[in-house]
């Protein structure tokens, strides 16, 4: 069982959290962009995975390093835009990005608006993976039905997009997809 504490301006895990977590199955070596609490980080630091965590909330890196430490477990979070910082070449990598498309622009609306298509910050995470995603790795990220996923699919060819679970809301259903090379 994983013990989270949520610090002030830092995404509390919720329904989309909990998909990534359910659906990410963790190499090696682990890189978690937009970490949060670093729920999924610690999980799979739990399951033996090398864990590095990455976050553009300075509060939200605070937050990783002492949910890892109440965990026992070890992960490596440092402050960075998405790929910015980050070196190396990852087994597994997951994000939960915030996809909802909105163009909000106030503190803290970062942690879900994904611009007026809701991809702006997914298009700069697939735009730097194939970098740092081992040639048979995978990586894991969230989006909402919301959103125009099959453009985005034919939008980024080069890469395999295979739908891993979902959950079905009121107003939305969010899915999680696994992200390999081609």
């Amino acid at each position: 069982m994983i013990s989270i504490t949520v610090y002030n301006g830092v995404y509390e895990p919720a329904e989309d959290s909990f998909l990534l977590l359910d659906s990410v199955i963790a190499g090696e070596k682990f890189l978690e962009i937009g970490c949060g609490t670093g729920l999924v980080s610690i999980f799979c630091a739990m399951t033996g995975s090398v864990c590095e965590a990455v976050d553009i909330n300075p509060f939200a890196i605070e937050c990783c390093l002492e949910n890892a430490r109440i965990n026992k477990v070890s992960v490596n979070a440092h402050l960075g835009d998405i790929f910015k910082g980050v070196d190396g070449i990852y087994d597994t990598i997951a994000f939960n990005p915030p996809y909802l498309p909105v163009s909000d622009s106030f503190n803290g609306s970062e942690q879900w608006s994904g611009g007026e298509d809701g991809f702006s910050a997914t298009r700069k995470f697939l735009d730097g993976l194939p970098v740092h995603l081992a040639r048979s790795g995978t990586a894991f990220i969230v989006l909402s039905d919301l959103t125009d996923i099959d453009s985005l699919v034919r939008e980024y060819s080069n890469l395999g997009f295979i739908k891993v679970n979902s959950r079905t809301f009121d107003f939305e259903t969010i899915i999680s997809f696994a992200v390999t090379a081609r």
